[in-house]
């Protein structure tokens, strides 16, 4: 039986192989909850041609959950996912989202962007350590193409889940409370009905790449509190269902870029699957 390590372990030898030994020594950062002395050591040995370096998180209740959410309802949503009803350990497996995948959605809709290594660097490619596979080498550097031609995001695929009505009203009063912004209609399209409603659509964002100083600015920080406020990232209509952070990516970018800074991957330059 394989650990969630060996996973990682498997990702970062084929970053190693098929994007750092032909593009660069770009670090791999590693955000994880628990991995041992000896489980990280397993995964820097995958790697030859560049830095592994760490960052922990805790997405317990009591690090990661802020005052402002109503804990009885968050409880009363997610406790039949986690055995014995401690949100702090692992959901189980066969039940829906627990709160460690909900916190995990708030983390990578705005959090990760101010993760104190990320703080040192201008872009991150995201890969879902456990689930995403690189499949063959990139012909390109993914951060010298995109820089080079002044975008800002890159995505290759948008897929589709369910709406979420939480995030329409945290945008409508934000809209209301800041009726001057600009918001690209291009950009905003796709995501939204014939009411402007957010329809359930999303930048499939397990693989993105992402200009990060776009996501440190006032406003975006101003659009995730209005959203997070909203609790919606932890409700949703049904106790199965919250907010991704692909969601709020989709519906966020057109507050922050215009089209032409946002850039869909042909599949051949990021070889990859999930």
């Amino acid at each position: 039986k394989h650990d969630q390590s060996w996973n990682v372990a498997n990702m970062a030898a084929a970053l190693d192989e098929h994007f750092f030994s032909h593009h660069g020594a770009y670090p791999l950062v590693v955000h994880h909850e628990d991995l041992t002395d000896a489980q990280q050591q397993r995964i820097s040995d995958q790697v030859r041609s560049s830095a592994v370096v760490w960052q922990r998180v805790n997405f317990s209740v009591d690090a990661a959950l802020p005052k402002y959410y109503d804990y009885a309802a968050v409880f009363r949503d997610v406790n039949l996912s986690h055995r014995g009803g401690n949100l702090s350990s692992p959901s189980m497996r066969g039940t829906f989202h627990g709160f460690g995948y909900r916190t995990m959605c708030r983390f990578y809709a705005a959090l990760v962007m101010f993760s104190p290594l990320l703080l040192q660097v201008d872009w991150y490619l995201r890969v879902d350590g456990g689930d995403s596979r690189i499949t063959s080498a990139w012909p390109k550097d993914v951060f010298a193409h995109l820089q080079a031609r002044h975008y800002a995001y890159a995505y290759e695929t948008i897929s589709k889940a369910a709406s979420s009505s939480r995030l329409d009203g945290a945008l409508r009063s934000f809209n209301q409370a800041n009726p001057h912004l600009k918001v690209d209609a291009a950009l905003r399209l796709p995501f939204v009905n014939s009411r402007g409603e957010y329809n359930g659509r999303y930048y499939y964002n397990n693989l993105e790449v992402v200009r990060l100083h776009v996501f440190r600015t006032r406003l975006h920080w101003r659009l995730f509190m209005a959203v997070e406020h909203s609790g919606a990232f932890m409700h949703g209509p049904t106790y199965k269902q919250n907010l991704g952070d692909a969601d709020y990516r989709s519906m966020a970018l057109p507050y922050l870029l215009n089209a032409s800074q946002v850039f869909q991957m042909p599949a051949r330059m990021i070889p990859y699957s999930h």
